[in-house]
């Protein structure tokens, strides 16, 4: 399934994360997003992640910004290199509309599967971080997500190349 952002209404903005390729030198990028009107992501955005953190930290959520917040949580704790930090916020994105039908949630569910499968990548786990990013496709074929699909299988492709090229010389 293939929804928009602007179909259902919401104000997503994704973070770019730069990292260099094994088998290039021109940067790639990694998407992270956050609920663009949410406590927090508006310093987020502009690259004040500490300040956007301690807003998040403060902030006591009602139901609905449950999702809000720990998708901010988790993209900030990225952006400041706390992958393993970043992790159960992550979790938390993911349950908040995990199961829910309707295309918004699903949009929402695919987003957090998403950024999760950024943090591990980050963490190391290329096999997590792909399981994270077929599942969040498989929920929702968003612009974010096939962008982050598509670095991590060029990322990982060339690792593979290069891996090859090392073993026969």
């Amino acid at each position: 399934m293939k929804t928009s952002s602007k179909k259902i209404g919401l104000l997503l903005t994704a973070l770019l994360i730069s990292f260099n390729s094994v088998a290039e030198t021109k940067p790639l990028r990694l998407k992270l997003a956050v609920v663009e009107y949410a406590t927090g992501s508006k310093e987020i955005i502009k690259g004040d992640y500490a300040h956007g953190l301690k807003k998040l930290e403060k902030a006591q959520p009602s139901k609905r910004a449950k999702f809000d917040i720990a998708t901010g949580l988790c993209a900030a704790k990225v952006m400041t290199r706390e992958f393993e930090k970043a992790k159960p916020f992550c979790n938390q994105a993911i349950d908040v509309y995990k199961g829910r039908t309707s295309s918004k949630y699903q949009y929402l569910t695919s987003i957090a599967y998403s950024n999760r499968g950024v943090v591990r990548f980050k963490l190391g786990d290329a096999i997590g971080a792909t399981d994270d990013l077929k599942l969040a496709a498989s929920i929702d074929e968003n612009s974010i997500v096939m962008s982050n699909l598509d670095f991590l299988q060029t990322h990982l492709d060339a690792a593979v190349n290069q891996s090859l090229q090392v073993a026969s010389e």
